[in-house]
């Protein structure tokens, strides 16, 4: 709430300004393609790692997810990551770090550090390059559309799905 509040504040531009709006065909139609891309990169670079390191990536949340069976702490793990976190992270990470970066830098540059960041700030060792990789295509689509609301419903997106079958996976055992 305080990012909300400061953004238009720190970055001199409205919230409209720096891509909140109204979801419209365009709005939908790039977040869901972000999330298409979302989870070729993410797939490819867990792969890619997979076979260096032989470890298999995976985030702290999502080992607290299929550790549980409580009906509401699984509807409140689904509401943070598929409502909350979308909205937070596309704040901080595209609407305040990847905008300050790129005042200084090119966007490519920009997209991959604030990935970087957004990777590390995880938590999870083996999961950092897949959430950076995620974090650049997050980059990409707010560049390309101009809108927060693009990218969190590509992240929101993403991980709705990843919820979804977490959730498949966990009535099976």
């Amino acid at each position: 709430i305080a990012l909300l509040a400061a953004l238009p504040w720190l970055a001199r531009r409205s919230l409209r300004e720096l891509g909140l709006r109204a979801l419209d065909g365009r709005t939908i139609v790039a977040g869901l393609l972000g999330a298409v891309a979302m989870y070729a990169i993410t797939i490819g670079v867990a792969n890619v790692e997979y076979a260096f390191t032989h470890q298999k990536p995976e985030e702290t949340a999502i080992a607290l997810f299929t550790s549980t069976h409580d009906p509401r702490l699984l509807f409140a793990f689904t509401v943070l990551a598929a409502v909350a976190a979308p909205f937070m992270e596309e704040f901080a990470y595209r609407g305040f770090l990847f905008n300050a970066l790129l005042k200084y830098m090119p966007m490519w540059v920009a997209a991959v550090v604030s990935g970087l960041l957004f990777g590390i700030s995880h938590g999870s060792l083996t999961a950092f390059l897949p959430l950076a990789g995620s974090g650049i295509v997050l980059a990409y689509v707010y560049y390309r559309t101009g809108s927060l609301t693009a990218s969190m419903l590509t992240h929101a997106t993403f991980n709705l799905i990843n919820v979804a079958l977490l959730s498949a996976v966990n009535l099976k055992t």
